[in-house]
Order: C-alpha cells, then structure tokens, then sequence
C-alpha cells in the first residue's frame, strides 16, 4: 500500500531580517497569518437570502488559502522634501527618517520615476512538503502605505526554495508620506494548495539565516549556465538535500 496522503500542509514562519542586521530583536511588530476571508464572514448581511457572493464557486476559489499579515504597530513618516532629487549612486542607502524601523533605497528602480523603497520587515515562510506560495500586496480591498506605492510581488515554492520576502516597494519620486495603522494588511499569501494550512513560529537562529543567504547567493556562486529559472534552482536544492536541511533546523527551533 502507498503512504496515505495527508490532509494538512505545515507552514513554518518567522521574522526575517532584523535577527542578522542588528543584536536586537523586533518581534513585537510581528503577528501571524490569519485568513483574508474572516473578517469578510463576520460581515455577512444577517438574511441567508442575500448573502448571494458566500456561495459563488469563483468566489470561494478566489479566496481559498488567501491570507494576510496585519500590523501590530503603527507609522507615519514624511521623508524629506530633497530625498527623490538627491538619490545615491551606490547601493544600498538607509534614509534618515523618524520611523521606528527604517527604510533603505536598495537599488535603482526598475520602474522609471519610481525609487525602490525597502520598509525594514521581512519574513521567512517554509513548508513540510512542495508548495506554492504567491505573495501580493492587499487587494481586497487595495492597500498600500504610499501613495500609488507597488508593493513587490512573487511566487515560489516555499517547500524547496527557503528566502525572505521583504516589504520592497516601488514609489513614485515625489510620494513623501509613508503611514501603516495598527491592523493594517500589510501583504497577502495566497497557498497553492486545496490542503488546509497549519502555521508553526520558528526562532530565526544564526545558521538559518547563513541558508537563507546561500539560497538568495546561488546565482552568485554557481556558474550563469546553471539558470536562472525556478525548475533548475529546485533541483539544485534538491540533488543538495538543502530543504531538509532547513526543515531539520527548523524544528530544533520551533515556538511551542
């Protein structure tokens, strides 16, 4: 007989960043991924008979495995008048502002008249077994802290590929205020998987971080004829054994 096929997916999770950028942790202004749908169901008209959107299919597909990370802090910064006509030539650059956590100008922008704007948050997620994950910035409804800011979007396989999805956005040159409220989604991940999703706190150690690194350098280390797709970085990492790896640090360092 063949290995039953369980019905959940695990998907481990914790703050990035700050656990190699400084001796201090931040883990207040973290909370965990909750289902973009609750909220929505707590607001269902009361009457059965007009609550026609809950029993569409294209509905419920569309939001199925969606979920958001929402602030435990608020922010409201007014960069300076000059930033955008005095940008650097070498990066990065962190910006001197009042924030609480920092923004750094991480390279030039890919998209003209915008700078690219990194907010110092970022997470690392990571499953028991191949999935899917696509990241995006709030959309139901839109949400962005600056004004017409695109917040960096992607999909990748969070069972075989272990890197940090940062807070990167592309604002326009003149955009000047930044502002998150407490409780605002800050992104959404939606899981490309019909299993349910059971979410686990890792503590971000000095040996995850140094995978984390290896992974986000492989095009750097390994010669370009390798690729730069996603198919021959997944075999890479599975011909290395690099997803059990993670998984076995991960779980020596699990938030029980």
């Amino acid at each position: 007989m063949g290995k039953e096929e369980k019905d959940t997916i695990t998907v481990y999770w914790s703050p990035g960043q700050f656990t190699n950028s400084e001796p201090y942790s931040w883990n207040q202004f973290y909370s965990e991924p909750t289902l973009v749908s609750e909220p929505i169901l707590e607001q269902r008209q009361k009457d059965p008979t007009n609550r026609v959107i809950f029993g569409c299919p294209a509905y419920v597909e569309g939001l199925k495995n969606v979920y958001e990370v929402r602030s435990v802090h608020s922010e409201d910064v007014t960069f300076p008048h000059d930033l955008w006509k005095n940008l650097p030539t070498d990066y990065p650059q962190a910006i001197p502002t009042n924030s609480k956590l920092g923004f750094q100008l991480v390279r030039l922008s890919s998209i003209e008249g915008h700078v690219d704007l990194t907010y110092n948050m970022s997470w690392l997620f990571f499953a028991d077994e191949p999935i899917e994950a696509r990241f995006t910035a709030p959309y139901f409804p839109p949400k962005s802290p600056a004004k017409n800011g695109l917040l960096a979007i992607g999909t990748f396989n969070i069972g075989m590929w272990f890197r940090q999805f940062n807070l990167d956005y592309m604002v326009p040159q003149g955009s000047n205020r930044f502002v998150i409220e407490d409780n605002d989604p800050l992104f959404y991940v939606q899981f490309l998987t019909t299993k349910k999703i059971v979410f686990k706190r890792f503590v971000h150690t000095d040996a995850l971080q140094k995978l984390a690194e290896e992974f986000a350098q492989t095009s750097n280390r390994r010669h370009k004829k390798m690729g730069v797709t996603f198919t021959s970085r997944y075999a890479l990492s599975k011909k290395t054994k690099l997803p059990e790896l993670v998984l076995s640090e991960i779980k020596k360092n699990l938030v029980e």
